[in-house]
Order: structure tokens, then sequence, then C-alpha cells
């Protein structure tokens, strides 16, 4: 199935399919291109280590590094596909833009179950899509790009739509960021600064969508994700204060505040007193 589009030479390729095709599997592979592809006709898909049983209308999200596989289990196929070799869109400003969506995630792959007028929108995209590749506007790549992302966000729709996880899925989500939290202290040099410093930077990391994780932490411990960082980076302000013999401006960049002023403000809010007061009382 699709093994059309297994090589494309263009750089971007999007097609509506229906019709009868012999019941067969394609086994696990990688290919060299993107792809979004809605199914709607019964299929078993195969990706890392999990199968997922398709019997109702689904997106599916790949990408280059993650092999899978389908096997079909109707001989009424139908549906679309997108696909896009990486030059086409810049991935890496799209994960920015999408606030960490794990959708088209390095090291995975997903697939969502759009509701009927989720489902209709998407339909929609993807018919304008396809006719717009069929024009000689000048701007048609700007326009392609356009339904692109309008695709990949009706995804994070979704995505932002799923129930929270199970019990344990929510402990060990809350665990695994205090985990990461705490793996960034203490700070060393000058020259080590936070990477992880919003709640989006954490649920980036961990492949689920921000408002889960803050959720999660909350629920495990009562705190927000938010509180939780800011506790943490105003105990190491204070350690480096007190211990270390760096210029404050240096502590306030190697804890993630771009000006000087700004960590003043920051410390004052929850201490009472400035950064170098603090300093001067604890040596």
């Amino acid at each position: 199935m699709l093994n059309h589009i297994r090589q494309i030479s263009y750089p971007i390729n999007a097609q509506r399919y229906e019709y009868e095709y012999e019941v067969n599997s394609s086994p696990l592979g990688r290919n060299d291109f993107y792809k979004i592809w809605l199914i709607q006709s019964d299929t078993r898909l195969h990706f890392n280590d999990r199968s997922v049983y398709i019997n109702k209308p689904a997106i599916f999200f790949s990408n280059p590094n993650v092999p899978y596989g389908y096997d079909i289990l109707s001989e009424q196929q139908k549906g679309y596909y997108c696909v896009f070799k990486k030059e086409y869109l810049n991935i890496l400003a799209l994960k920015e833009n999408a606030m960490g969506s794990p959708i088209f995630n390095a090291d995975n792959v997903d697939i969502f179950f759009p509701e009927p007028k989720q489902l209709e929108t998407i339909i929609n995209i993807y018919n304008l899509l396809i006719n717009e590749l069929n024009t000689d506007f000048s701007f048609k790549e700007e326009v392609v790009k356009y339904y692109i992302y309008l695709l990949i966000y009706e995804g994070l729709k979704i995505q932002n739509n799923k129930a929270l996880p199970s019990k344990n899925s929510v402990k060990r989500i809350a665990y695994q960021f205090l985990e990461l939290l705490e793996r960034q202290f203490p700070l060393q040099s000058p020259n080590q600064y936070l990477k992880l410093r919003m709640a989006s930077d954490y649920a980036s990391l961990l492949n689920i969508h921000v408002n889960s994780l803050n959720k999660a932490v909350k629920e495990i411990t009562g705190k927000t994700t938010t509180q939780h960082i800011s506790e943490r980076i105003l105990n190491e302000a204070k350690a480096l204060l007190k211990y270390s013999g760096w210029n404050i401006s240096d502590i306030a960049y190697a804890l993630g505040f771009s000006y000087s002023n700004h960590f003043d403000t920051y410390f004052k809010k929850r201490e009472g007193i400035t950064p170098s007061e603090y300093r001067k009382i604890n040596i």
C-alpha cells in the first residue's frame, strides 16, 4: 500500500486514495521523508514496540528516524497522505512554535483518532492542499506549507484533548520531571547554564503535552510545575550567592535570566531583599 511514494524526488506530495487492495502486510522499514497519513479503513500499524489496530479514522505522523510497518485488513482502502522531505519544512522550528509537541519527535511516531468534526476539518485541509499542489500560483509553496502546518496543529489539538494517563503513568511523569529538574543542579561554573527552565521544556523532553505534565505534577506533589522550577532555581541562587565567588550577573545568566535586574526582581519578590543584600548577610 502506498508503495509508490517510497521514493519522492519533489520535496512534497499529497494525494487522496480510494481503491480495492489485496489484504497484505508491509514490514518495518524507514523512509527518507515525513508523512501525515489519514487512514480511513481497517489497518494495523506497527512502530517501536507498539501495534495499533485502526478500525476508525486515524491520523498518523511519522518521521525518517523511526521504522514502521502495517497490515492491510480490508480490501476497501481509502484515505489521504502527505509526504515531504526534511528540507521542505523546518521541523525544529516547528517544535519550538508548537511548544515542544511530540509530533514528529525524532524518537517516536504517533497516531490520533479525530472526532467527526475534527475529521471533517482534516479532510477539508487535505483537499485544499491537494488542489493547491495542482495550481501554477507563484506563491504555491508558501500556501502548501501553510496547509501542512494546519494538519500538524490539528494533530496537536487532538493530542491536547486526550485523557490524562493512568494513575501509574501520572506518577511516572511527575517523578521523571522531578528527576530531570534535579539533574540540572548544582551549577559548577558560570559557563554552565540551565537548559530547562520552563514547564514546556520538560514536557518536550518527556514527549508529552505541557498540560499533561502540569496536571500530573500537581496531582502527585500538590505543587505546580512552575512552583517546583521556581523554588529549585531560588535555592540554587541562594547557594551560589552564599558559597560561590561568582559575580551576581554571572549567577543571573547561569540561572537563565537575560538581564541582572530581572534576577534582582525575581529574587527580591521571593526573599524580600536583593541578591546583593542576601550575599552581604550570608558571607
